[in-house]
């Protein structure tokens, strides 16, 4: 980068500056303008040398193509459902399912239901067209066994229905105890028949059981 003409102990206000610039992030201290324009210099000379070291890597290989030869077949949706799908494994919920006896077949099915009421709100009906001709969805998540309309009235009705009071107390624990959660799986035993999002529920007893892969994981990089 050159001489610098800053302070020395401007050097970490400095460093941390670059590395905002570097990876898109907004400052929260507001530096003064020298420091700014010396920091935006060095991020530039950075990625100038990025770019040249890619570029030395990279073997140019020019083709010609006739554009109007191009043509699009079953275009699918990916964006919103990825999204999706990437909150859906981070809540463990293909994980909460199996623990319920829910299939790995079906689960597919609970996903669809579940995204499509964020992405793409309808009936059962419109969400089997929608999972099977215009989303991806299948495609990340696998596809379910059995995909006629009624496995996804059985799947809504019966299966998410029957499993509303466990997922909603599952779904509480990620959200106050996000740490716990994902090193336990966590079971809480309500005193009554309230919903989990009852201010006034309380819990008779609460059953820990350890993830032992992700705790040994989780452990291991935190003592390094």
């Amino acid at each position: 980068m050159g001489k610098l003409d800053i302070l020395l102990s401007q050097y970490q206000t400095f460093a941390r500056r670059v590395e905002d610039i570097l990876t898109g992030q907004r400052s929260i201290v507001q530096l003064d303008q020298s420091l700014e324009k010396s920091a935006r210099g060095a991020a530039r000379k950075i990625f100038k040398k990025q770019s040249e070291e890619l570029s030395d890597r990279t073997e140019c290989d020019f083709q010609s193509v006739d554009v109007n030869s191009f043509a699009v077949e079953s275009p699918r949706s990916l964006g919103a459902e990825y999204l999706c799908y990437y909150v859906w494994k981070e809540l463990e919920m293909d994980e909460f399912f199996s623990q319920k006896g829910v299939s790995a077949k079906v689960t597919p099915l609970l996903e669809a239901l579940i995204v499509r009421r964020l992405v793409a709100p309808g009936s059962e009906r419109y969400t089997k067209q929608w999972a099977e001709r215009r989303s991806a969805l299948f495609e990340l998540v696998g596809y379910p066994l059995r995909h006629s309309l009624n496995s996804y009235y059985r799947a809504g009705d019966t299966t998410l229905f029957s499993l509303k009071k466990a997922l909603e107390e599952h779904l509480c624990i990620k959200e106050k105890y996000p740490k716990a959660a994902k090193l336990y799986n966590v079971e809480v035993i309500p005193d009554e028949e309230k919903p989990a999002t009852d201010k006034n529920l309380r819990a008779v007893d609460i059953i820990w059981e350890r993830k032992d892969v992700k705790y040994k994981r989780e452990t291991l990089q935190e003592g390094s």
